[in-house]
């Protein structure tokens, strides 16, 4: 999983990832993602058995560290 609002950020780490074959989940920010982790957990989906790693910025990070809904 690919998170960063940045698009040029995330064509790069994309086309990167892609010459290595892996298979890639976009989101173009922490809340996309959070939903989308969200939904998969609802579902009863194992999220880390769906993600090998999830790639983000520093403002990511920093915005998941001082969401409430993140503690």
């Amino acid at each position: 999983m690919i998170v960063d609002d940045s698009s040029t950020a995330r064509h790069q780490v994309k086309a990167t990832l892609a010459q290595l074959g892996v298979e890639i989940i976009e989101c173009f920010d922490g809340a996309m993602a959070l939903k989308l982790l969200k939904q998969w957990s609802d579902e009863g989906i194992d999220v880390c058995s769906e993600l090998l790693m999830m790639i983000t910025d520093a403002k990511c990070q920093k915005w998941m560290a001082t969401n409430s809904r993140m503690k």
